[in-house]
């Protein structure tokens, strides 16, 4: 699949409403590394997104629709919801902040390298938890029927 991040000799787009119109052919946006500036809003019509070591702004408004967000390494900012329909939350070293509340929805949470905070809930109806290096705080309880990758 190519990175709708780049235009089609493989430059990188830097006008954002280029970006933005590119990812609507997709439903997907690639900031690999990139920060959205500050007041971008994202639209409604974004399933995933890829923050790839990325950074959101503060106050930054997760599309409802958002279905996988992929932080490799990015962070999300203090107080950013997380939408209620995610299904695939990749952390891959990436950290979400303290008092983050996972989605009821959420089927699949990789750790990659990265760390859960103290005090994280499991939703229930999680099916799949890889560690992929990263750690699961003790305390944090992993629902029954979860299947546990190392």
């Amino acid at each position: 699949m190519r990175n709708p991040g780049l235009d089609e000799q493989g430059a990188e787009m830097t006008d954002w409403n280029e970006r933005l119109a590119r990812a609507a052919q997709t439903g997907m946006l690639y900031l690999d590394g990139d920060t959205l500036p500050a007041g971008t809003v994202l639209p409604a019509w974004l399933k995933v997104l890829y923050l790839g070591g990325g950074t959101l702004p503060e106050g930054t408004v997760l599309p409802a629709g958002l279905k996988e967000l992929y932080l490799g390494g990015g962070t999300l900012p203090e107080g950013t919801g997380l939408p209620i329909g995610l299904k695939v939350l990749y952390l891959g070293g990436g950290t979400l902040p303290e008092g983050t509340v996972l989605p009821a929805r959420l089927k699949v949470l990789y750790l990659g390298g990265g760390t859960l905070p103290e005090g994280t809930v499991l939703p229930a109806g999680l099916k799949l938890l890889s560690l992929g290096g990263g750690t699961v705080p003790a305390g944090i309880e992993i629902p029954e029927g979860t299947t546990v990758v190392a």
